[in-house]
């Protein structure tokens, strides 16, 4: 009998404990609707001020400056992408790596455009670069809009967090500010090359190079790449162009440094233009790439096929050299972390918050004639993007929307996947069942803010 009570005795000390456990670390998923929320209406106020602080601007005569500057890591590098390599070193060196940057100017209004051969732009790097600008330039966040090619073949070692650790390797904060200083390089360069010059903007669809990996043909697919070609009067010609399919061409066995098949587009442009020839990673969420071969083979092809695509249409694109230009800048506040344990149930915030870093985040919205571009701190599910993309038309402008914008927050996909157990909608999709719906939100208004600013 006594026994039987000291069992007892066990299990009850057990579930207690469980059940102490259960209370500290997991709570609820919280399904109120986001409209309601302390985030939303702080995000509110600051999208108010940002609107009532804007210009109105009209077209004035366009200057354009490049720059650009060496991101090769050295080799033994940690390589940042894919959680299966486990932040493995690199082993030599496929293809160089460049950070490139286009700024603009108009009508005393002035932004850089700065992506780069590596995964993402992380929030310390973000932070660290600014920290240089903004004294040396006088350039402010608003006026910057960051995003890369999202190679999973670049430099990685630039995070300190639990998740970065694991898709990107050990952090190396010497790796951090070599990103960061070649980053400024090329901002700087750009700021300093800037001279009267005139711009187009275009578009084309390449859906033999782009799939729906999150449902297949269950879901849309948005196959277009967008295009802007930069033409100094007495300088030089260059192109920057935004694709949604994922870089993942080469798997996570490859150790080579490698842009993947943006660097092949980047480097098939500038053989056959004078200016620095970029990539920004469209709204890759949900996407992959699609097309023939494998490899390095494969990764050729897809690129030089897009870059054959943009200097097909160069030819046909309109150049404006009086042009309006805005650059529109949103803080951003998320809701509280949820990584789901199940539908209805998360780790509570203060555990995740050992795994994530993100509590504010940052959306920016540029003006350049009749284009606009957006850049979202995530990898936004092209569907959304298409829904964007569509509103953006009816107005009669071309819609940029890029990725990595200084900061990454997961994945952000349409609320009807949220319940799907898939990588993107339950692994990496770190703020509950309405982001998608959120940051669709933000952008719609973002946009309206830019239209309201301009004058025809």
């Amino acid at each position: 009998m006594k026994r039987i009570r000291r069992l007892l005795w066990a299990l009850v000390i057990v579930l207690v404990l469980v059940i102490v456990l259960a209370l500290v670390f997991i709570r609820p998923v919280d399904y109120s609707p986001y409209f309601l929320k302390p985030y939303y209406k702080e995000t509110m106020k600051n999208l108010q001020e940002a609107d009532v602080s804007l210009p109105v601007v009209q077209p004035a005569p366009l200057q354009v400056g490049f720059g650009k500057a060496s991101v090769t890591p050295p080799v033994g590098t940690p390589l940042a992408g894919y959680g299966d390599r486990r932040g493995k070193p690199s082993v030599g060196v496929h293809d160089s790596l460049f950070a490139r940057a286009f700024a603009v100017k108009a009508g005393g209004q002035e932004f850089v455009l700065v992506t780069g051969d590596f995964l993402l732009v992380p929030i310390q790097l973000a932070d660290s670069v600014m920290a240089r600008i903004e004294p040396a330039l006088g350039l402010t966040r608003r006026q910057i809009l960051f995003s890369a090619t999202h190679t999973h073949s670049g430099p990685g070692a630039w995070g300190d967090t639990w998740l970065e650790e694991k898709f990107a390797g050990k952090f190396d904060p010497k790796i951090l500010r070599f990103l960061t200083l070649r980053l400024v390089e090329a901002i700087t360069n750009a700021h300093n090359d800037l001279m009267p010059a005139k711009a187009g903007w275009g578009s084309f669809h390449a859906p033999a190079l782009i799939r729906n990996r999150l449902v297949g043909k269950k879901g849309w697919t948005n196959s277009r790449a967008t295009f802007t070609v930069f033409k100094q009067s007495e300088g030089d010609e260059g192109v920057l162009v935004s694709f949604g399919a994922h870089a993942t061409v080469l798997p996570a066995e490859n150790r080579l440094i490698s842009a993947d098949y943006p660097g092949y587009l980047e480097r098939k442009l500038e053989s056959k233009l004078t200016g620095v020839c970029g990539f920004m990673a469209g709204g890759v969420g949900s996407h992959r790439p699609a097309g023939t071969g494998s490899g390095f083979d494969r990764a050729r092809m897809i690129g030089e096929t897009l870059a054959d695509s943009v200097l097909a249409h160069l030819s046909t694109v309109p150049l404006h050299r009086n042009v309006s230009v805005l650059a529109i800048g949103l803080p951003v506040a998320l809701p509280e972390y949820c990584i789901r344990l199940t539908d209805n149930l998360r780790l509570a915030p203060f555990m995740a918050e050992k795994i994530l870093k993100e509590r504010f985040t940052y959306f920016n919205m540029m003006v350049l004639g009749r284009e606009l571009f957006l850049g979202i701190p995530a990898e936004l599910s092209g569907e959304i993007g298409l829904v964007l993309q569509a509103l953006a038309d009816q107005k009669g402008y071309l819609l940029t929307q890029t990725s990595f914008n200084g900061s990454y927050v997961g994945y952000i996909v349409p609320g009807k996947y949220y319940h799907f157990n898939s990588y993107e909608s339950r692994l990496m999709s770190f703020y509950g069942p309405y982001m998608g719906d959120y940051f669709e939100e933000l952008s719609r208004r973002l946009m309206r803010v830019a239209w309201k600013h301009i004058e025809p």
